[in-house]
């Protein structure tokens, strides 16, 4: 009986060719469209979920208005940590992070350039929890020249020994 339906259905496709070309184009795009949102909100919902307080961390981004321009900046000054968590009691912590480049890192006599290197405020491990294999989240970058490196990084340069 199946076998008649399908046959049934391969001669109305058939007969009508322009409709039917019209009907699958208009499927095929209608699900492209649905993928490719349902991929961006699974994008957009699974950002940086593995914080505690994910749903608490909130960005700061800069929009303004210059001789009629607008401005969308991703960074903002660095005073504004400071200020919002003078001005609004409502923010518990504030952290910075500052892309630093592209620094040379020298040890021994092996020279590494570091493309994933960023500047970041003491309270970075209060606002982020990613995981560390050695030392303490509230004390690592309490000193000034401190630093935290991925165990990859930590193989890349001190292949072996202990970074500590």
């Amino acid at each position: 009986m199946i076998k008649n339906y399908f046959k049934i259905a391969l001669r109305n496709l058939l007969r009508d060719k322009a409709f039917t070309a019209i009907n699958i184009l208009g499927l095929a795009i209608g699900m492209a469209c649905c993928l490719l949102i349902l991929l961006s909100i699974i994008s957009e919902l699974g950002y940086d979920s593995f914080h505690e307080k994910a749903d608490r961390i909130v960005r700061v981004v800069f929009r303004g208005s210059i001789q009629g321009g607008t401005m969308n900046e991703a960074h903002v000054m660095p005073p504004v940590a400071a200020a919002l968590k003078a001005d609004y009691p409502e923010v518990e912590q504030a952290t910075r992070v500052r892309k630093m480049g592209n620094p040379k890192v020298i040890y021994g006599n092996s020279a590494f350039r570091n493309r994933a290197a960023a500047f970041a405020d003491a309270n970075f491990f209060q606002v982020f929890t990613f995981p560390l294999i050695q030392g303490d989240p509230t004390q690592v970058l309490n000193e000034p020249h401190s630093i935290v490196i991925s165990a990859s990084t930590a193989q890349t340069y001190f292949k072996g020994e202990n970074p500590m």
